[in-house]
């Protein structure tokens, strides 16, 4: 309850800033309110987040906007896990995907950066978070799953 009385408070303080649309000086401003300590530079910047580490990555001249999170190394992925983030991108991961890039496994966020609120961004770092907390378990990055499919056919087995 916390958390959403506080982020409810963030969220109010952006709205004149999203109307604007987003950017890399808004977006800094934005993390350095809401994370635990930030590192790095202009465009590319490492949060500590709750208990995790995020990197958020921009680049304002071709638009673009990405949150991700290491997860665990490429080798020490399971089978059952590789299949389970794969099934987990169609219905729990919601606006977060799993993807496999240098050997990791990761949580990640892509958005166009001028067009992204400040509401988006905060929902966004929550997806990130959640979803690289909850790979292994039940895979959501929300308290919201698109659908049924999944829990139908498990239901089914």
């Amino acid at each position: 309850m916390l958390m959403l009385f506080f982020l409810g408070g963030v969220m109010a303080l952006h709205k004149e800033a999203t109307a604007q649309g987003m950017n890399n000086e808004r977006l800094e401003e934005i993390l350095y309110e809401i994370s635990h300590g930030v590192n790095g530079q202009t465009g590319y910047w490492e949060v500590k987040y709750y208990d995790r580490y995020l990197l958020v990555i921009t680049d304002e001249s071709h638009n673009r906007m990405r949150i991700i999170s290491p997860i665990i190394e490429e080798s020490k992925l399971t089978r059952k896990e590789l299949t389970a983030s794969l099934s987990a991108n169609f219905d729990k991961a919601l606006d977060v995907k799993y993807a496999l890039s240098n050997e990791y496994m990761w949580c990640i966020f892509v958005h166009p950066l001028n067009e992204l609120t400040g509401d988006q961004f905060l929902d966004a770092m929550n997806q990130v978070y959640f979803g690289s907390r909850n790979f292994g378990t039940s895979y959501v990055s929300t308290d919201i799953v698109f659908g049924t499919a999944g829990e139908e056919s498990e239901e089914k087995k």
